[in-house]
């Protein structure tokens, strides 16, 4: 089961400052132990413009880990617990992959 980990003030400052000086959202997530999307959250929450097409660009880079994490035999929440998600969404983000691919 996924939990919920609360942001300080302090954390929040330092990773917008992160991502201004080029550091992905999906690397502030495993830095900061929390899901990509509460990252986009708490950039959005705090006045930062997102740049979409990083924002593409790390979601793709992401996807295609969890397709290897699966290949080498991970779970889907093996790999939810990873990226702060659950099974379901990281089953709909690989099933959007092969409809893509």
């Amino acid at each position: 089961m996924t939990t919920v980990r609360r942001m300080t003030p302090e954390e929040i400052e330092a990773m917008v400052a992160d991502y201004r000086s080029g550091i992905g959202s999906w690397r502030l997530a495993r830095k900061y132990g929390v899901s990509d999307s509460t990252v986009l959250a708490r950039l959005k929450a705090a006045g930062v413009a997102l740049d979409p097409a990083r924002q593409a660009e790390a979601r793709r880079a992401v996807t295609e880990d969890m397709r290897q994490l699966r290949e080498s035999g991970l779970t889907l929440t093996e790999i939810g617990d990873r990226y702060g998600i659950t099974r379901q969404a990281v089953s709909l983000r690989l099933a959007r992959h092969r409809q893509r691919s």
